[in-house]
């Protein structure tokens, strides 16, 4: 957990299993997750609200990070009891590298993280339009 932290701080790029919250507004205006993205939708919303914070810093002088709230929360260790911490840790950096560098796709890290296509991947959820 402390790597994992230290990354979100100092990379300002905390991913999905550590809870995002983020105001509706602030969400929708980023443009929301990607509905065409099966994998990596979470690292991509936040590498376009990194960017917006960081011109928004610039111009206002307000501190406009990413923050982490003291308090843990709790996801599903299915995946790393599977796979073992090790090889998910080593995976998971992997496909983001794949991914930021341009060398694979989201479907692609879909298909090598689930062993079978998109095609077979759960929709996408339409918009709230409430």
């Amino acid at each position: 957990r402390a790597m994992t932290n230290a990354r979100a701080r100092g990379l300002q790029m905390p991913y999905g299993d550590q809870a995002l919250l983020i105001t509706r507004e602030r969400f929708e205006r980023m443009g929301g997750f990607r509905g065409d993205f099966p994998m990596m939708e979470d690292y991509e919303m936040m590498r376009r609200l990194r960017r917006a914070s960081l011109r928004a810093s610039l111009r206002t002088g307000e501190d406009c990070r990413v923050r982490l709230l003291p308090t843990p929360v709790s996801c599903s260790p299915r995946r790393w009891q599977r796979k073992g911490m090790v090889l998910t840790t080593v995976l998971n950096h992997a496909f983001v590298i794949a991914y930021a560098w341009g060398m694979a796709s989201p479907n692609t890290i879909y298909r090598l993280y689930y062993g079978r296509g998109v095609t077979n991947a759960p929709k996408a959820r339409e918009k709230s339009t409430d």
